[in-house]
């Protein structure tokens, strides 16, 4: 199931960024998307952002132009047509996402699904296999079941990446909202409705031409610098959008997003399909880094309820932080299937050494200290 503990458990880790490092002694294959999806990705939703600049822009320009307009029933039915402006904006965004998703998705995950037949095939399982406690069989090599892990996979995918998304620009477009409100009542705390003009005027310009210096700087003359509005007319011009405790760039969260939950929805099925043919346990691998997660490097999981194997401690991949790799944003750690019987001396002094550090952090209660 892909892991979705909310947008702050996604964003409050966000900039953490893994350094290249030296890689296990054992085979591992990066998992994501493809950059090409990222890129489409940023770019719809830097144009919805930019929509919504635009409209509030033009609501907030036509109360600078016309004193009639900044009589009560105006300002309500302006209002009233600026969010749904902006609402058909986001219901078009939404839409746009889902479509803009399902190629890319699906080939991501097939790939990911031969991936880990190929994987298995890799580390020697034979066609009739039959290897005591293991369960290991690759008597379930079904078109069939292919169809249902892939198609399954990307409908949940697809939503979880479209309702977070969704999300951080309905955060920004209520901005929009109350930046209208809050500047078609100006007046009456200001008691200078000419100047206040100009600088709603300027607001406008700003918001438009998507120049947020020229918003900023008249907006202080209007508000006192620090405030909500000042604020949000900063994260408007500058299309900053906040996510959980985390504020940032639509751009950098758009990539963010769909690369996570790209890579967690190939990480997902690859792992059903080593499921669907017998396999429980998964290595821990990757690269090293300074990041918690270099920790886990060559602990053994299982999938479904732990075995036991003599001398080694099986770890759910469930207890893991987030449910395991990616274990966040751009987190370079990944798994292979792990066959006990049939795993090298190296990866099984591995998956020994890793237990061992995996107890000592839990015991001192250090799962998530960076590593030195």
């Amino acid at each position: 199931m892909i892991r979705m503990n909310g947008l702050i458990g996604l964003v409050c880790v966000v900039f953490l960024v893994c350094t290249q490092g030296v890689a296990m002694p054992f085979n591992h294959t990066d998992e994501g998307g493809p950059a090409t999806l990222e890129a489409a990705m940023i770019k719809l939703y830097d144009a919805a952002a930019d929509d919504v600049n635009r409209l509030a822009g033009r609501a907030i320009r036509e109360l600078a132009e016309n004193p009639e307009n900044r009589a009560a029933t105006f300002r309500e039915i302006r209002a009233a047509q600026l969010s749904a402006q902006i609402q058909s904006k986001l219901d078009r965004l939404g839409a746009d996402t889902s479509k803009l998703l399902e190629g890319p998705l699906k080939n991501s995950i097939d790939a990911a699904i031969k991936r880990g037949d190929d994987e298995l095939a890799k580390i020697g399982l034979p066609l009739d296999a039959s290897i005591p406690g293991s369960g290991a069989s690759f008597g379930l090599i079904s078109g069939e079941v292919v169809e249902v892990i892939a198609q399954d996979t990307i409908a949940r995918a697809s939503q979880q990446i479209t309702g977070s998304l969704s999300a951080s620009m309905q955060g920004h477009a209520e901005n929009a909202r109350v930046l209208f409100r809050s500047l078609s009542t100006s007046s009456l705390t200001t008691g200078n409705p000419q100047a206040e003009a100009q600088v709603n005027t300027a607001i406008a310009r700003g918001l438009i031409s998507g120049n947020p210096t020229l918003a900023d700087r008249a907006i202080r003359e209007l508000f006192a610098d620090g405030s909500d509005d000042v604020k949000r007319v900063r994260k408007l011009g500058n299309k900053y959008i906040e996510v959980g405790k985390a504020t940032m760039t639509v751009r950098q969260y758009a990539m963010t997003v769909t690369r996570t939950r790209m890579r967690e929805a190939t990480v997902e099925a690859r792992h059903q399909r080593l499921q669907s043919r017998g396999v429980n346990l998964v290595q821990i691998t990757g690269r090293n880094s300074t990041n918690f997660c270099t920790a886990f490097l060559g602990l053994v999981c299982s999938l479904g309820p732990a075995p036991s194997i003599e001398g080694l401690q099986v770890v759910s991949l469930s207890s893991l932080p987030g449910g395991g790799p990616p274990f966040h944003p751009n987190c370079s750690k990944g798994t292979s299937p792990y066959i006990h019987e049939l795993a090298s001396s190296a990866r099984q002094a591995n998956a020994l050494r890793a237990s061992a550090v995996y107890q000592k952090r839990v015991a001192s209660g250090d799962l998530l200290k960076p590593v030195k």
